[in-house]
């Protein structure tokens, strides 16, 4: 059981290392900032959500992103 907990975990730490290299490359290949980074991420999770029905209430940060007061 132990060593099928540690290829699960070794195998989720591969996907996140994997994830977070594309995701620099795409953001240093686009030129993106953190919060448009951010929000293509969020668009994508939601985009791609195949339940029925979706509920969202998201505090985002960069929520002012870009406006000036």
């Amino acid at each position: 059981m132990l060593k099928e907990n540690e290829a699960l975990i070794t195998s989720m730490m591969q996907v996140q290392i994997s994830q977070a290299t594309a995701y620099a490359s795409l953001k240093t290949n686009l030129g993106l900032s953190n919060g448009q980074l951010l929000t293509y991420i969020k668009t994508k999770v939601i985009k791609n959500y195949q339940g029925k029905d979706l509920a969202l209430s998201l505090e985002s940060p960069e929520a002012g992103y870009g406006q000036t007061n």
